[in-house]
This record gives C-alpha cells, structure tokens and sequence, in this order.
C-alpha cells in the first residue's frame, strides 16, 4: 500500500507519544508495516505492507539501496549552480540536555551524498526580500536528517526547518519544506513508480 504522509506527525510510534502514521494504518489493516520512515516533519510518499513477506522484501530494498527516492524542498536564498552531489559524512552529537542530534561530521560518522538539480529561483513576495530555490533531490544514502543537513551545510537551509536552519528561515513558512515526491522499487518483480506531487 502506498500512503501520502501528512506533515507534522510520526511515522511509527515515540518514546511518548503513540499516535502515527502507522497507528492510523493499523485501526483498519491490523497486520501493517512500514517499509521505511520519513521524518515527523517531512510529508511525501511512503511505501506500508500489508504482509510480512513483502515488508521484508521492500525492507530489504531500502537497506540495500536498490530503491529510488526523489525529495521536493524550498531552500533559502538563490542557489547558483544548477546541480550537484554533496558528499559529507554524518553522525551524532550530544545536545545540552543529553539527547543525540544529527550532525555533520560528529561521533560515529558515516559517508552521506545527496545529488540536488535546481527546479526554480523564487522570491517571498515583492515587499519582502526573501528569495528562494525550489530543488528535486535525491538522497543516494540514508542518513538522519540528510537532505536538511546537506543543503543547510552548502549555505541553503530548508524553509521551515526549526531544528538546523536560522531563526528566520525557520520560521518563514509555518511547515518544513520538504516532501518526498518519488518513489521508486520493486514488488515481486514488478517495478513501480510513484509520485505525489509536492503540497507546497
């Protein structure tokens, strides 16, 4: 089954709180999982199984990297190339009040790239200055907070992103600007492709 997850909510369940995404699901089919996660601030296309051995399959597919995902995002300010690849590792810092955070570089880093190809240059409104860049990006790894530290890490935080980006890019929109557009994989041999256009 394929899902559009809304913003704002948790894919599957917290340390305190129990309602998401997958809670949802389950009320009406009891039996399912999630293949992958996206962030509880992150919407977009999600692939959800309805039987065991096709979540280990499409599982499988994440972790193997055989799957293709495409991300739609609003980025502060102009950016000047037309594409490219990031290539930074990420790990995990400790916060003042003793939780992990996604970092780049820090302790236990691992190898993250993320190709990015612009889409359009924008700006907030005629009164207010605020300029834009509209970009498709394709993770070609798996790492926590990938997309929002890659580009946060090139000069161009995510719009509405209230953990890493600048207060007043963080509070310019009242959502994270970021959707997952595209899904691509394979079920018993059957290639699918998805998309569910961006809310924003």
């Amino acid at each position: 089954m394929l899902v559009d997850k809304p913003s704002g909510i948790l894919t599957v369940p917290g340390r305190t709180e129990s309602d998401c995404l997958l809670s949802r699901i389950q009320e009406s089919y009891p039996h399912a999982k999630v293949c992958h996660r996206l962030d509880r601030d992150t919407s977009g296309v999600m692939a959800v199984a309805l039987e065991a051995m096709i979540h280990r399959d499409i599982s499988q597919q994440f972790e193997t990297r055989q799957t293709t995902k495409w991300y739609t995002a609003l980025v502060a300010g102009h950016v000047q190339k037309e594409h490219g690849t990031i290539d930074l590792p990420i790990g995990k810092t400790l916060t003042e009040g003793g939780y992990n955070r996604w970092v780049i570089g820090g302790s236990k880093s691992r190898q993250a790239q993320t190709e990015w190809n612009v889409e359009a240059r924008m700006q907030l409104s005629k009164d207010y200055g605020f300029e834009y860049t509209r970009v498709r990006l394709r993770p070609l790894t798996g790492r926590g907070h990938q997309i929002r530290l890659h580009m946060q890490a090139i000069g161009h935080p995510l719009l509405g992103d209230t953990l890493h980006a600048p207060v007043d890019v963080a509070t310019a929109t009242p959502r994270l600007c970021l959707h997952a557009t595209k899904l691509d994989f394979q079920v018993d041999g059957v290639h699918l492709e998805t998309w569910i256009p961006s809310p924003f």
